[in-house]
């Protein structure tokens, strides 16, 4: 298992587990699980396993946005296709610059979202930087579906280690989805977290922690979820 070789991830499950012997009840197996690890249908609880009605599409279709903010989206789509055209790497620092401050303005913020979606169309691929920043920006502001639409491109698109996601990106959308749970979509953040394992990357102590974040927040079920991922986690790396 390749997530055993983090023993600061393995130090950080171990620390959270001797909270919980003291603070929550342990939750024992009654949720079943695959080979895999990924959750089955709680028949007790009656929680659904399909993820699909999670993936959303994007929620700007149908939305009007004030004419600076297309203007904004114009003139930054331009200058990285300008930049692009020197050095690929500095129009990606720039950019990622911009949509993080950006994403930081409460009447701004949907700039980015619209900036990442013209990229796209115009066929100016954004950098695995650039989506990660998009995925945050939609989590803390409330739109899952628009973390969604950007981690699926970037998991589609993978041409190259310039638009493969990192153990960053994953983290980032695994925390998009703590953020903005609904029912038991809390589900999903478990099945990304098993596709960093089969993707070959190791986890870190943020992924460790949001995917924590996101069991717990699941209520009764995710604090149970989040005990047995402790104790397999640390069972394997024994």
């Amino acid at each position: 298992m390749l997530f055993t070789k983090n023993w600061l991830g393995i130090s950080f499950l171990k620390m959270v587990r001797s909270y919980l012997q003291f603070t929550v009840p342990v939750y024992l197996p009654k949720v079943e699980f695959h080979a895999s690890r990924s959750i089955k249908r709680n028949k007790t609880k009656g929680i659904s396993a399909d993820r699909s009605k999670y993936q959303l599409s994007c929620s700007f279709d149908n939305i009007e946005h004030p004419c600076e903010h297309y203007s904004r989206v114009s003139i930054l789509a331009r200058e990285y296709a300008l930049n692009s055209e020197i050095n690929y790497n500095f129009a990606t620092r720039v950019l990622n610059k911009e949509l993080q401050i950006i994403g930081k303005d409460d009447k701004l913020f949907p700039i980015v979202f619209l900036t990442f979606r013209k990229l796209i169309k115009e066929s100016l691929t954004p950098s695995v930087h650039v989506v990660t920043t998009v995925i945050t920006v939609a989590g803390k502001r409330g739109y899952f579906n628009e973390a969604s639409f950007a981690f699926n491109w970037i998991r589609a698109i993978c041409k190259g280690k310039a638009t493969k996601p990192t153990v960053i990106t994953y983290t980032a959308y695994i925390q998009a989805i703590g953020q903005n749970i609904e029912d038991a979509s809390w589900l999903l953040a478990f099945d990304v977290f098993d596709e960093v394992i089969n993707s070959g990357l190791i986890p870190n102590v943020f992924t460790y922690s949001a995917l924590i974040r996101v069991g717990v927040r699941g209520g009764e079920d995710g604090a149970r979820r989040v005990s047995l991922f402790i104790h397999q986690t640390l069972a394997f790396s024994s």
